[in-house]
């Protein structure tokens, strides 16, 4: 995880300029010139703020033919390629697991970052990931356990240690290899405490579409769901915390790369009780990135301002994180709901 960047408010203006412009799927056309009007402690800035949001391989593509200083541009690229080369192992050993697990009928989906790099973006690069994260129906857990058992992975600590809370509310088992190798599987598309509340592992999650991607073809979920569960995802596991940045990128790649009925994607936001936390995430999304959003649907009043305020675009922008004072997560969570 990314270390909160503390930058000077007055300073950060051209490193917020940049940031802004060349992250998003329709980067600015002006880069050179923002790239130009940055200093020193500017380019530092940047460079703290691209390792708290997690986008430093998205940068590097978006600013490389741009006269970046000499050691940020060589970190980032390093970054960039050993994304790249980790994702392309990752989705090698997909296809190794999807193989086995296919052979005994038991069908997945792919999540977050292992359905986002390979489909939304333009490079492996662009997208830093940590696991293969797979979504399996839980009465297939036990048989999909024994494959990969037999594969040479193994229960993690982590599993072992928060087993009896992952059965109540975190739907998820985290599997490794010996070489560290991580691999997680979700039954609930919506976990945690606060979703089981609202009732959302209920949700039919099993609407699939299969694309190709090189020799082999990826199963992830349909646009709606994808987006709903990276909204939910960000609010409720990641609580706008480091990373934000990567996640808006998702979302900012999802709505460029399908076209969404807007008047749907409100529906389903509301029949599920995701509308604010989607509303919350959307804001962000089109101050940050531009994002082609359509509004149908708006907070009662009091909600929005709610919200506004304990969402603050620069700020959090700037790299304030929630997480660390209890009081400002635990607002954004009953904000989020209702």
């Amino acid at each position: 995880m990314g270390q909160p960047a503390r930058i000077n408010q007055a300073m950060s203006q051209p490193a917020l300029a940049l940031l802004i412009a060349a992250w998003s799927s329709q980067p600015q056309p002006n880069l050179a010139e923002l790239c130009a009007a940055c200093g020193p402690n500017d380019w530092q800035m940047l460079a703290a703020l691209a390792d708290y949001h997690e986008v430093e391989g998205l940068l590097w593509f978006g600013l490389r033919q741009q006269a970046l200083p000499a050691a940020l541009a060589e970190h980032w690229r390093e970054r960039y390629y050993l994304a790249a080369l980790r994702n392309d192992l990752r989705l090698e050993e997909f296809q190794r697991i999807q193989h086995m697990l296919k052979a005994e009928s038991i069908e997945v989906a792919l999540l977050k970052g292992m359905a986002f790099a390979p489909t939304i973006y333009r490079s492996l690069g662009q997208r830093q990931m940590g696991d293969i994260d797979l979504l399996i129906r839980r009465d297939e857990l036990q048989r999909a356990c024994a494959v990969l058992f037999a594969a040479g992975y193994g229960l993690s600590e982590y599993t072992i240690n928060t087993w009896p809370q992952q059965q109540r509310s975190g739907g998820e088992v985290r599997l490794q290899t010996a070489n560290g190798a991580t691999l997680e599987l979700h039954w609930w598309l919506f976990a945690g405490h606060w979703s089981r509340w609202a009732s959302l592992h209920a949700y039919p999650a099993w609407q699939i579409q299969h694309i190709q991607y090189q020799s082999f073809m990826l199963p992830v979920l349909e646009p709606i769901s994808q987006l709903l569960h990276t909204a939910h995802h960000l609010v409720i596991g990641n609580q706008f915390g480091a990373g934000i940045g990567r996640m808006l990128a998702d979302i900012d790649r999802l709505l460029a790369t399908y076209e969404f009925d807007w008047q749907q994607v409100w529906h389903e936001a509301q029949r599920w009780s995701l509308a604010h936390v989607l509303w919350g995430v959307l804001r962000l999304a089109e101050q940050w990135f531009n994002s082609a959003i359509e509004w149908h649907w708006q907070p009662q009043t009091w909600r929005k301002l709610a919200l506004e305020t304990l969402l603050p675009s620069q700020k959090l922008l700037r790299g304030a994180d929630p997480r660390l004072r209890a009081w400002w997560r635990y607002a954004i969570l009953a904000s989020a709901w209702g």
